[in-house]
Parts: C-alpha cells; structure tokens; sequence
C-alpha cells in the first residue's frame, strides 16, 4: 500500500484519529475528555433506538435511503430504478447534503415542509424524478456528466427554493462540486456518461465494503476543492494537524473522507438491493459530521478547554474542528464496542452502519433540540463540501 491509498483507507482514518486520542489524553489537546460519561451515552443510543424499531436486529443501514422514505413510505420504490439509476440518485443526492444550515426550509410536491439532510434528501429526488440532471429527454431518471457540466447557481436555488429570506449554506460549492462530477465523469467514461457508470465497478456477486470506498475516493477525488495534494492528486477531505508532523507533511495528515464514507454507506444499500452482498462493512468508519461529534460535546464526553470557542465561527481546517472529527471518530469506535457488549451483540450481527441510524445520529440532534434549537455546538464555516 502506498502513501496515497494509505490516506485512502479505513485503516489511516482510525490511526491518524487515534493519534489525536492519544495526545488529548495526555492532556496536550483543544479538548478535555471524560470517557466514565460514555455509558451514560450508550444508555441514551439505545433508549432512542428502541423508540424507533422494535429492536436492535431490526435496525437498517445509516443510507441517504432513510431520508427518502415519509412516513414509513420509500418514495424511490415508485421509481422502481434498477441499481445504475439508484446510483445516479444516491451519488448526486449525497454530494447535495452537506449541512443545509438552520434557516433553509423545503416544500415538496405533496406540500410537507422539510429542512436539513430529509429537506435536502427530497428536494434531490423531486429534482431528479423531474430531471434537472438529465440530458436524455426520454429519461429523466439518470445523472448525465454533460448536464452536471451545465448547471447553474440558479438550476439549484431554483430546484431547492432558495430564497433571500430561505438561505441554504454553500450553494456555489454545491454546485461547483456537481459540475466537477460531471467532467470526472466524462473523464472516466467519456462523454455520454452517467453517475451511475461509477456501479461498473462492483460486478462481482460480493463486494468488498473498503473497495468500495476506495473506488469512490479514486475516482471522484478530483471533484473536490483543492485544498491539499499528494503526487498531483486532490486528497478531499483530509487535514494536516500540527501535533503529529510538520504541516503538509505525508505524517500530519488526518484523512476522514465523511462524505464519501456516507456515499459508501448509501451504495451498499443500493447494491444489496440489486441481490448483491457487501463484505466487511465493519471495516469504514463513524461518520465525524456535526451530529455524531455534538453528541459527545452535548453529553459531556467532550468538554473544550476554552468555552470562547463556543462563540466563535471555525473553518473545517482548523485545529479545533480536527480534532474534534478525529475524537468523534474514535468515540463512536468505542461506543460501538460498549453498545455491542450490552446487547450481546457481535460486530457483524451490530455493525457501526447500524448503530449510527438507531442511534447516534438521531441522539445527537435530540440533545441539539434540547440544548440549541437544533443548531450544531460549534459554529462551523461550511462551503458545502465538508459537513
């Protein structure tokens, strides 16, 4: 494995974020830790799991298909997509979710009003099932690269209501990132091509959940801002950190790759459904996104060493939002563990993918409502690309 697919792996984001754990323990970090205050969070994922399904064995995978079902219903059944089509819908549905912000709201088409990840979820299906990412008249349902290419701020704020008085976080990065897509696409498979040529990949009968991820991180990785490089590729959502080398240097480097782990995670679901059977899901990682990481702030597993951060607005390559997602990642490890050993439960019977939707996401945005109006703990700068 090179330095590269290194950064590329499962196994980098949990020993670069274990590296984060490692100085935070000994007290050298932005944060205090108060791990006897894990139980109690376990306590508070199950008792949220149990309110939503009858029991542990019964939890699905934490997928962009959650948010497309209401009220019980999976609106994409109606579709009836075969898996290069839920593919189109997974891949640009998921690139559109980066936090929407706490004023953005969504009307459907059956006239609910939604926000966040489910506003952002059934704004891109409508969108889709209308065919704003299609280029083939006699299709809409597909994501074609020279479509992508042609779309504008306005195709977007259009298509989710965005408005002076409905603002959305990160429009132009959103947008940005789908006209990326569109040339990577073509790029990859020339110029007819669609998001959903990305499922060529996984043929076989079984696929392996890390090839995957890591097919993904190949060929979208130069989708993403340039922030950082290595041997000319963009490493996406990946961070130097100061405490473990030089800056920019192969060492310093904190890989998290939480929106293309979400991607992963929603493919899997896609692919299952088309008969096929996902190896070693256990291998990806928790998500470090706002939801997962305010549950261990709002819990008090997580405490800042200076609270004026609390007020302040930081940018995702800060020290601060670092080290939070990489404590975030091995919390949730943990977490994973003690939940697992309380419900007797092995990992491949109760997969980190499962315990995430029962789970910790939901009871980080319960403690955001009670403490915040929903707002996330830390006031983060988002461009649309990260969280």
């Amino acid at each position: 494995m090179n330095r590269l697919e290194y950064l590329f792996s499962p196994v980098a984001i949990r020993e670069r974020c274990q590296k984060v754990m490692n100085f935070t323990q000994k007290g050298e970090g932005l944060f205090n830790l108060h791990l006897d205050k894990l139980e109690a969070v376990a306590a508070l994922v199950e008792k949220i799991t149990l309110e939503k399904y009858t029991d542990f064995s019964q939890i699905p995978f934490h997928s962009r298909f959650r948010h497309f079902e209401v009220n019980g219903v999976d609106l994409t059944t109606e579709l009836y997509l075969d898996l290069k089509s839920n593919t189109d819908l997974v891949v640009v549905s998921v690139l559109l979710d980066a936090g929407a912000g706490p004023d953005w709201k969504y009307r459907s088409e059956s006239g609910q009003i939604f926000s966040r990840s489910e506003g952002l979820a059934i704004a891109s299906l409508e969108m889709f099932k209308h065919g704003l990412f299609s280029s083939d008249t006699n299709n809409p349902f597909q994501v074609n690269a020279d479509r992508l290419q042609e779309l504008k701020i306005s195709d977007l704020e259009s298509g989710m209501q965005v408005s002076g008085i409905n603002p959305l976080n990160g429009l132009a990065g959103r947008v940005e990132l789908l006209n990326n897509l569109g040339l990577r696409l073509s790029e990859l498979y020339g110029q007819k091509a669609r998001a959903g040529d990305l499922s060529l990949n996984w043929s076989e009968s079984k696929v392996a959940a890390d090839k995957v991820l890591n097919d993904l991180l190949v060929a979208l990785g130069p989708i993403w801002p340039s922030r950082f490089f290595m041997e000319e590729t963009p490493l996406g959502d990946v961070w130097p950190h100061s405490k473990l080398s030089s800056i920019g240097s192969f060492e310093s480097y904190i890989p998290f790759h939480k929106l293309t782990q979400w991607l992963s995670y929603s493919l899997f679901e896609a692919l299952i459904r088309s008969g096929k059977e996902i190896l070693g899901i256990e291998k990806l990682t928790g998500l470090p996104e706002y939801r997962n990481g305010g549950l261990f702030l709002d819990s008090g597993v997580l405490s800042l060493k200076d609270p004026t951060h609390l007020k302040q607005e930081h940018l995702p390559s800060s020290e601060l939002i670092i080290e939070w997602r990489a404590l975030t990642v091995i919390l949730l490890d943990q977490l994973g563990n003690l939940i697992r050993t309380r419900q007797k439960m092995s990992e491949a019977e109760l997969p980190l993918v499962k315990i995430l939707e029962g789970g910790t996401w939901w009871a980080g945005r319960s403690l955001a409502a009670q403490m915040r109006g929903g707002k996330p703990p830390l006031n983060i700068q988002s461009d649309g690309t990260v969280f």
